[in-house]
């Protein structure tokens, strides 16, 4: 092999070296921004209670009596939930029309 054949053979090492580095960088770029977009798409998960819970803070949580709040959420069969879902589901049934 000459001088020349060695150094061309050199110059496609170092260049197929740049090469593999820019996409080590740009997939870690990927995979970060990747990683953010992931963190803001994940909720935080609420916590979830029973009936019993719901209805016995009632007042302070949705501002109606416990018996309104077990009759609502017994209506929708719900034997536990987040206090958003609860919120949802007695606020439904206050404001269903009396026949």
């Amino acid at each position: 092999m000459t001088a020349k054949e060695k150094t061309i053979i050199a110059e496609i090492g170092s260049k197929a070296e740049k090469e593999r580095k820019e996409i080590i960088e740009s997939t870690s770029e990927l995979t970060k921004i990747e990683s953010i977009k992931q963190t803001k798409l994940v909720k935080p998960m609420e916590s979830v209670y029973t009936l019993e819970e719901l209805s016995a803070n009632a007042r302070q949580l949705f501002n109606v009596r416990t018996e309104c709040a077990i009759a609502a959420l017994k209506a929708a069969a719900i034997k536990a939930c987040t206090i958003s879902k609860a919120k949802e589901i007695i606020k439904k049934f206050m404001e269903k029309e009396v026949l």
